[in-house]
């Protein structure tokens, strides 16, 4: 492995981001590609194959120094090699790994071990080895942005879950009376009230129900960051869904602590862009819904950003090869 690249990929509905880390673990070339969701996205892992491909002969590199590939999925992975369903990109439930390294065969990598795992888990793992998570053996990154996610990270050790469900907090059904449905097909879902659409959502609902002035109101595309600015700046609608947003999460949270009890929350996902405006009204909540053991669990903001999934992905893969 000492002498072997990692390419490590974050697949996401709109684009597919891609590092390509050295033998000492340095990220040499970053890039980004728009996802090729065409007949329901069964051109993806081709497309990664030959972006992978492209980088290597781009960076003068042979292509037998590829030694793993870490790939983030929207989506649930079980065991690091099964994808089980990924609406946003249109797959059902398959095996990712043998699929990938036969597209990567196919381009003359040979066999390169590919390790799959959901696209907050590895933003979790970044975050845990790279970023705000670094001090803590216990923690949680909640990722907000048009769906919500969670990896948890107990004792160093990423918790996937036996179905590779654990910590899709966005699909908590926090809303029994709910009609409306879920991108996930059920209702009443935290992302329906507290992600990018639900926050919009909850706005323009406010919106019809009052007279009251406000910055938000002749917007023609109201988006999630046009209500938390106004929010900063003090308008009564931007503040509601904030506070709105920001307690449904306090509660995930402190069903989170009822069960992990991590020592830090980190919030991540373009919401988290927002800083105070959406961090205050999530800890008021989660002090206030939190069983007492836990009031002391540290809530920020993540530090990597958008690069956060690409350190996640690489590390899961040096892990992986360490331990062989």
């Amino acid at each position: 492995m000492n002498q072997e690249y990692i390419l490590a990929v974050d697949l996401g509905g709109t684009f597919i981001k891609f590092g390509l880390f050295s033998p000492a673990g340095e990220c040499v070339y970053s890039w980004k590609a728009r996802t090729a969701l065409e007949s329901s996205g069964d051109f993806i892992l081709l497309q990664a194959a030959e972006e992978a491909r492209s980088a290597f002969t781009y960076c003068g590199l042979p292509l037998e120094s590829l030694g793993g590939v870490g790939i983030g999925v929207p989506g649930a992975v079980i065991g690091g090699r099964i994808v089980n369903r990924c609406v946003n990109l249109g797959w059902g439930v398959f095996d990712l790994r043998k699929q990938l390294q036969q597209q990567l065969a196919d381009r003359g990598f040979g066999l390169v071990h590919v390790q799959a795992l959901n696209d907050a888990n590895a933003a979790a793992l970044g975050e845990y080895y790279c970023g705000a998570g670094k001090d803590y053996r216990d923690m949680a990154l909640i990722t907000i942005g048009t769906g919500i996610g969670c990896g948890i990270i107990l004792d160093g050790r990423l918790r996937e879950g036996a179905f590779g469900g654990a910590g899709e907090i966005g699909h908590l059904p926090v809303n029994p009376a709910e009609t409306a449905y879920c991108g996930c097909g059920k209702r009443g879902c935290l992302e329906q009230y507290a992600a990018a659409g639900g926050i919009v959502a909850r706005t323009k609902q406010q919106l019809t129900k009052s007279n009251t002035p406000s910055l938000l109101r002749h917007l023609p595309d109201l988006t999630a960051k046009d209500v938390l600015d106004a929010a900063a700046s003090g308008d009564p609608f931007g503040l509601d869904a904030a506070r709105f947003a920001g307690e449904m999460i306090g509660r995930a949270l402190a069903c989170i602590s009822g069960v992990a009890d991590p020592q830090a929350f980190l919030i991540g996902g373009g919401i988290s862009e927002a800083g105070d405006v959406i961090l205050d009204p999530i800890k008021e909540s989660f002090r206030r819904n939190v069983f007492h053991t836990s009031t002391d669990a540290v809530i920020r903001t993540a530090e990597l950003k958008n690069d956060a999934g690409i350190y996640g992905a690489y590390h899961a893969v040096r892990v992986h090869l360490e331990n062989e």
